[in-house]
């Protein structure tokens, strides 16, 4: 008996779980696994088995009452159970009733186990020699008379009871003290009665000081009222599993998960706890983590894809769905992953994955996508192999917008260089012009030179004074605008004198020329009246809102006359303590915008209201025009953004920035709420003084 091998039945749901064991342990024992307490009954009838190990939680019946019927059947057999520890209560009371023998919890350690497994083999091997003893013994006294047989067996009873208890009390004893676990009994006023040593290392408090205090000593979560609240509700319903914190000897506040229990036949609480700090800061550090990949994904429109190179499936990250606009977590393999690449560019991404594969070589390319919504996209494709662990990683960008803004680059390249080449003819032709006028040039500046230099001394103490504004104003109007009238000058002369001799598409060219130097002309007035927007000085003063807003429209009263548009206003006779001429320029350009992005609707409406509010005025200006995305928000204030091409839409990107810029200088916030097709409304907040 010595020599032969322990029979141990495994029982576990998880198919995984069983095969693990049985590699672990089938050198040592013989070990059988089932998946189920009816499978497990069906082997106990047909092998004899020492040793049974139960996970708690399986599909017809918990462990404990599983044991509790073998414990009939099979009293022979030693019971371990694997448990969360959730019912910490009842598996001590299967202990002390004999249905259980030991109890691990989960996840368990290896060694760990193996030493339960070893002490179980030594417990039920003493136990055969201890009966085949008696068993002899028996034997033996048969010869004696019946009443010392009774008296015998009288005290032999007795005995083994006594030896029981003890024994139960000691090995309850021994398994809280030796649990992975923190371990609590504490009264109904929640005072410590027992701890073991788990539970005193965790805290830094040794048992004598433990059993000094109450769990209000250490709780930081809730007051002594609230704990004395919990526990009377632990007490109704029979128990509790909840996370607060604890304050430890030195100061440290931890996390704890704690399993409590009421016993009603002991009159106190059972309590396990367990330090789960570390697995907070890890989830805190994992949410962050996804978090900034999500993000980061966003902003850069990349994403990250992995290869398992032995099924071929393939792993993304959020951002390749977005990319390729695709149903977030969609099954997704390697053929499919191609399947998305434009057919010009599947062999080029194809050949490039396998040789990734199958001779690890790295690849970077730049191929097009066909998205799952039919959209066409630029893609950055890059890719290493790592043939070790049989994976292949990627990076994936969306550079749709830098291959459009490079397309545009070399049109307006082309563009320029045929200018400048008008330019430049213009220029020799002039050459010869101011050569003649060189001479004339040099006896006028000598006449003019007195002159010139009383309106210098004249003139001196003025340019001080407007050094800065007129350095500016000298900037854009001549260095930047001289050269556009000359380019639309001599464009024009181009059609004028020489149309007869241009085809169609070179008239396109100069009218595109004329159309763009008009435009820049208009950037540049935009880009001065925002200028003298930040330089102008603010003042403070009664301004009549009615009034100011009815001149306004006057304005516009042609646009919104030919446009048909229909003007609401819900404006109150009331007075505002403002800047005027800023609030001017703000509403001007609000009311452009308006006008622009709803001409085309074939009811177009514009309404003005107003809002008094206890610190600030509200004025709000909502149109039923195009409308925008929401997500573009921001980026609609900004200086030169704009959502639209300039050929549906004219304009600079400056309007709304002066709007913006305008109401910082008011101390006010600006803000719009918008769906795209269903129109627009902007905000005005002007603080009260």
């Amino acid at each position: 008996m010595e020599n032969e091998l322990i029979k141990i039945l495994y029982i576990d749901d998880e198919k995984a779980a069983l095969f693990n064991f049985k590699q672990l342990f089938q050198d040592d024992f013989e070990v059988y696994t089932a998946l189920s307490a009816a499978k497990a009954m069906e082997i106990l009838e047909a092998t004899d088995i020492q040793i049974i190990v139960s996970d708690q939680r399986m599909p017809d019946k918990t462990g404990i009452e599983f044991f509790a019927e073998v414990a009939q059947l099979y009293p022979d057999t030693l019971r371990i159970l694997l448990t969360a520890y959730s019912e910490a209560a009842d598996i001590i009371d299967a202990i002390n009733r004999g249905q259980v023998y030991q109890y691990i919890t989960k996840p368990f350690e290896t060694l760990n186990v193996k030493n339960i497994l070893d002490k179980a083999t030594q417990h039920w091997r003493l136990k055969k020699e201890n009966e085949l003893l008696i068993a002899q013994l028996q034997y033996k006294n048969e010869k004696y008379e019946a009443i010392n047989e009774e008296l015998r067996q009288t005290n032999e009873e007795l005995n083994a009871s006594n030896k029981n208890t003890e024994e139960s009390k000691n090995q309850t004893k021994e398994i809280l003290q030796t649990a992975m676990d923190g371990f609590w009994m504490v009264d109904l006023k929640g005072k410590f009665i027992e701890v073991n040593e788990v539970a005193c290392k965790m805290l830094g408090y040794s048992r004598t000081e433990m059993l000094k205090f109450s769990i209000s000593d250490l709780e930081i979560v809730e007051t002594a009222e609230q704990t004395k609240k919990h526990l009377q509700k632990v007490f109704k319903i029979g128990e509790d599993r909840f996370e607060t914190k604890h304050r430890c000897k030195n100061g440290e506040i931890i996390d704890v998960e704690l399993s409590v229990k009421f016993q009603s036949d002991q009159n106190l609480f059972v309590v396990f706890v367990r330090d789960i700090t570390n697995s907070k800061l890890d989830e805190e550090a994992l949410k962050r983590s996804t978090q900034l990949l999500s993000e980061t994904e966003k902003i850069g429109k990349v994403g990250g894809w992995e290869i398992n190179i032995d099924t071929m499936d393939t792993t993304w990250t959020d951002g390749v769905y977005n990319i390729q606009e695709v149903e977030l977590n969609s099954n997704q393999n390697v053929e499919k992953g191609i399947n998305f690449y434009a057919p010009e560019s599947r062999p080029v991404i194809s050949k490039a994955i396998q040789r990734a594969i199958e001779f690890g070589e790295p690849f970077d390319l730049e191929l097009e996508i066909i998205t799952a919504k039919g959209n066409r996209r630029n893609v950055h494709a890059i890719g290493k192999a790592d043939l070790e662990h049989r994976r292949v990683y990627g990076f994936f960008q969306d550079i749709t917008d830098r291959k459009l803004a490079e397309q545009k680059g070399l049109e307006s390249q082309a563009e320029l260089k045929k200018a400048l080449e008008v330019a430049n003819r213009s220029r020799q032709s002039l050459l010869s012009v101011l050569e003649d006028q060189r001479l004339a040039d040099r006896e006028i500046q000598k006449l003019n030179a007195e002159l010139e230099q009383r309106v210098k001394t004249r003139t001196a103490l003025l340019e001080a004074a407007n050094k800065e504004l007129e350095t500016f104003t000298y900037s854009v109007s001549h260095d930047l605008k001289a050269p556009l009238r000359g380019i639309d000058g001599y464009s024009k002369l181009l059609l004028d004198i020489y149309s007869k001799d241009l085809n169609e598409e070179a008239k396109a060219f100069i009218s595109t020329i004329r159309s763009s130097t008009m435009q820049m002309n208009q950037l540049i007035e935009d880009l001065l009246e925002y200028s003298r927007l930040e330089r102008s000085n603010l003042s403070n003063e009664k301004v009549k809102l009615i009034a100011l807003i009815d001149s306004i429209t006057t304005l516009y009263k042609n646009d919104l006359r030919n446009g048909n548009f229909e003007l609401k206003l819900d404006i109150p006779d009331v007075e505002l303590i403002t800047d005027e001429k800023g609030l001017i320029i703000v509403l001007r350009n609000i009311l452009e915008n308006a006008i622009k992005f709803t001409k085309e609707k074939s009811n177009p409406t514009i309404e003005i209201g107003f809002t008094d509010q206890p610190t600030s005025w509200i004025i709000r200006v909502k149109d039923n025009g195009i409308g925008f995305d929401m997500k573009y928000h921001q980026r609609i204030f900004e200086i030169f953004q704009r959502l639209h091409r300039a050929e549906d839409y004219a304009g600079t990107g400056i309007g709304l920035a002066m709007v913006s810029k305008g109401m910082q200088r008011l101390n006010g916030k600006v803000w719009a709420e918008s769906i795209p097709g269903e129109g627009s409304t902007f905000y005005l907040e002007i603080p009260k003084l």
